[in-house]
């Protein structure tokens, strides 16, 4: 429901959908639950999704603006906005463009340092420490491929309008706030154990 709600409010939401749909299927993976359990997840993801999208047709065709809606929700975007920004204008936004001094990721440092942080633990504990019963793992993980698709995302449109934070800023807090939650559990067990 709440990606469908998302996509709604910015259709390049779309690609955290996708990144959570693909996650669900890793995570069944990973722990052996069976082609049960996959499907069950994936089935109850898709329709919280449709879900939310029916409930907005219906609105638009029962008031009779289903060609408007279909206009400036999807046609618009594919026949105008996106052509406008070329390709390699893109990618060159994506590498550089949200680190300039007033784009996203200067102006939250913070959020940026505890997903470092994180993806640096995530990647040793997959690697060194790999246990399938770790949940705390598999939901930093989580997090860290939501950020990722955000990001995507909101690349992809080549624009850096402040508006479009409002689809970054879910996914870096609840992984910074993971982040923050484990560095202040062990400042506190390695205070226990000096005291």
């Amino acid at each position: 429901l709440s990606f469908g709600l998302a996509f709604f409010s910015k259709q390049s939401a779309l690609v955290q959908f996708l990144a959570a749909f693909l996650f669900c299927g890793f995570f069944c993976w990973a722990n052996r639950l069976g082609k049960g359990s996959l499907l069950k997840s994936c089935i109850s993801m898709l329709s919280g999704f449709l879900l939310v999208c029916g409930a907005f047709v219906f609105y638009f065709v029962s008031n009779n603006a289903w060609q408007d809606f279909w206009f400036y929700f999807w046609q618009y975007n594919i026949s105008y906005y996106i052509p406008a920004m070329p390709l390699l204008e893109r990618v060159k936004f994506a590498m550089i463009g949200w680190f300039y001094p007033r784009g996203f990721f200067a102006e939250n440092i913070i959020l940026i340092v505890l997903f470092a942080f994180s993806g640096l633990e995530v990647a040793y504990k997959l690697l060194y420490k790999f246990q399938k019963s770790d949940k705390g793992l598999f939901i930093d993980l989580y997090f860290i491929c939501w950020c990722l698709a955000s990001y995507v995302g909101v690349v992809s449109s080549g624009r850096m309008f402040s508006y479009y934070y409002v689809l970054l800023l879910p996914s870096f807090c609840a992984l910074g706030s993971s982040t923050s939650v484990g560095l202040l559990d062990r400042i506190h067990l390695n205070i226990k154990i000096s005291a």
